[in-house]
Formats: C-alpha cells, structure tokens, sequence
C-alpha cells in the first residue's frame, strides 16, 4: 500500500533536492486523462460519498510529481467534504485521509494507487510503483483492495 513519506502528500524531499522544496511541479491545469479518471473514480466510488463524487466531477489536475513517478496533484472547484461526510466516511479524519488500493501494470506488477484528501478537498492521485518509476496509467488495472485510511 501506498505510505506516507513515498510520494505527494507528507511526502519527505528527495535528499539532492533543498528542504522545503515543493515535491509538485506546477502544469498548466487540465482536466484528467481518461486513464486518470477511471482510477479516480474507482478510488472515490469505493467510498460512495455524494460530496466526494461531486468534488471528483470537478477537479483538475495541476502538477506533476518531481520525482518522475505518474502521480498528479488535484484541485476542485466544489466545497471541501462537510463534518458530516467526514463522520460517515469510516476510516477518515478531518485533516487527511486516503483511499488506496493495488492496480497491476501491464507486465502483472503491483502499482499502489491512492487519493488523498487533505482539509476536506482532493489533493492528489498517487501512482506509485517506486520512486522516479513512472507508470503507464493507461495500462494499469482497476484497483482492488481498496481501503480507506486516515
């Protein structure tokens, strides 16, 4: 599974980079490759939250991990997840939490994927096979074991 300090959010600087660097580099926003979107969707259905979904609909990606791997940063539109989402999505917390799961590439390796919502908001799409291993998203699986952990 995905591990705080590996990629995106809570993730530690690359030790040749300065502390305090940012871990995304900033794009142009766009919307989600399809390849994007169908491991998004099946993240956020996984936790079948209306407000969720919305935010979902709306969102953009606006960075790319430095470290070469396929993770995206996020940004929505929709208002942030509500106390109320929060208290019914099991395994949440107010500040932070992730829904992960394990896609297979097209060579039958484990990739961790996760959505992380940070403060209510999605906040990034991580694809992670190692670091700097980039990820075709396109030939990866849809994610089972998908678990939410705040």
């Amino acid at each position: 599974m995905v591990r705080a300090g590996d990629c995106g959010y809570g993730r530690t600087v690359p030790q040749d980079d300065q502390a305090g660097a940012s871990v995304w580099r900033d794009i142009v926003p766009r919307r989600p490759t399809s390849e994007e979107r169908v491991l998004l969707e099946a993240l956020v259905d996984a936790v079948g939250d209306e407000e969720l979904t919305g935010q979902a609909r709306a969102v953009e990606v606006i960075g790319t991990c430095t470290c070469g791997c396929s993770s995206v940063r996020l940004r929505t539109s929709s208002p942030p997840l509500t106390g109320q989402a929060l208290v019914r999505i099991p395994g949440s917390r107010r500040d932070h939490f992730a829904v992960a799961g394990v896609s297979s590439d097209s060579a039958g390796g484990d990739v961790d994927v996760a959505v992380h919502v940070v403060d209510g908001r999605l906040w990034e799409l991580e694809v992670y096979a190692g670091s700097a291993t980039p990820v075709d998203v396109g030939g990866l699986s849809r994610p089972i074991a998908i678990q939410i952990t705040g």
